[in-house]
């Protein structure tokens, strides 16, 4: 079920810089688009960097015409934080122009307020414990392991005392499942950057307007008396409610 390896983790979260560092993968899955993904989380003393891979293809649901509004290239989205710095920096794609460009946005997002339970279970070989947290939209549901003395969790999430094993969300829309974990001699942990920088206030306005504007683009570009009709039936995205952002 899962392939967690024995490690000298001690060891590698206290390494130099340029030393080893800790790598964490997950299966990703987001049960709205049918998305999957692998996501990898690496991490080193206080800093870490999770990167979402690129997928082969896009499939869309069946009985639907989808479209892939997202963006996408071979650096894709990735997340870096530093929980000496308290800086959290990600990497993903705005429309502008009716074309999605990658973008680098700091964002100001305050440490997560967990809610600890008393349960426990035991998944793989390791004894994890139940916590669960709000953010922006979601509430997350998490699994996680001390026997990994990792403060760092994949995408946004973070501050746990041990590794997250499992994560859900309430509503069972998106989850992330660790599968593997290794230790890499020589990792690098870099800011994400070869795209342009924006304030998060402009990535959030952006994205919620780039489905009526690829609708409009789209539409202009059908022959006279064509119609194009848009359904959207959920927000499926990480995160949907980004009142804690002064726009």
């Amino acid at each position: 079920m899962f392939t967690l390896l024995a490690l000298t983790i001690a060891a590698a979260l206290h390494a130099q810089s340029n030393g080893p560092a800790l790598e964490l993968t997950y299966l990703y899955k987001n049960t709205g688009t049918g998305e999957q993904r692998t996501v990898t989380l690496l991490v080193r003393g206080h800093e870490s960097l999770t990167r979402f891979f690129r997928k082969d293809t896009l499939k869309s649901r069946p009985g639907h015409g989808d479209f892939d509004i997202s963006g996408e290239d071979d650096a894709g989205r990735q997340v870096y934080k530093n929980t000496t710095t308290g800086e959290v920096i990600f990497r993903d794609f705005m429309a502008r122009d009716g074309n999605f460009i990658p973008c680098v946005v700091a964002d100001p997002m305050k440490p997560l307020n967990w809610v600890f339970a008393a349960e426990s279970k035991q998944i793989g070989k390791y004894t994890c414990k139940a916590a669960s947290t709000e953010f922006r939209g979601r509430k997350y549901e998490v699994w996680y392991a001390e026997d990994i003395p990792v403060t760092h969790g994949p995408w946004k999430l973070s501050g746990l005392p041990g590794a997250i094993v499992e994560v859900r969300t309430s509503d069972q829309s998106h989850s992330f499942i660790l599968t593997r974990v290794a230790t890499i001699p020589h990792a690098e942990i870099r800011k994400p950057g070869n795209a342009q920088s924006v304030t998060i206030a402009e990535f959030v306005h952006t994205r919620e307007q780039s489905v009526n504007d690829f609708v409009n683009r789209l539409a202009a570009a059908l022959p006279r008396g064509a119609e194009i009709t848009s359904v959207t039936s959920g927000d499926y995205n990480l995160e949907t409610d980004f009142k804690d952002v002064k726009k």
